[in-house]
């Protein structure tokens, strides 16, 4: 039982991801996700369920598929997106 701790199915198994989208004013989209796909300076890159810690400056479209397959979309031209622990925070730098 050496790797026993690796499978630990609290940390490996979350088949979801919390996103939070805002602006300077108001919270536009906060749900449980299956995916989110965006752009940053490299070019274009998803996040997914148990995706590496990342902090990145966005701009474009970002695109959010919910638990229910319903997409979300909005367009921006600056923003900063951080994912910790299936948790990823977007905030669009415009009004």
């Amino acid at each position: 039982m050496i790797f026993q701790g690796l499978f630990d199915k609290n940390i490996y198994t979350s088949e979801v991801i919390i996103v939070t989208v805002r602006n300077k004013t108001k919270l536009l989209y906060q749900q449980e996700a299956k995916s989110v796909s965006l752009n940053n300076s490299i070019g274009p890159f998803d996040i997914l369920p148990q995706h590496e810690n990342l902090v990145s400056l966005t701009s474009g479209e970002i695109r959010i598929i919910n638990n229910k397959g319903e997409k979300w979309n909005i367009n921006h031209q600056n923003g900063l997106i951080k994912v910790t622990k299936n948790t990823v925070d977007i905030a669009i730098l415009e009004d």
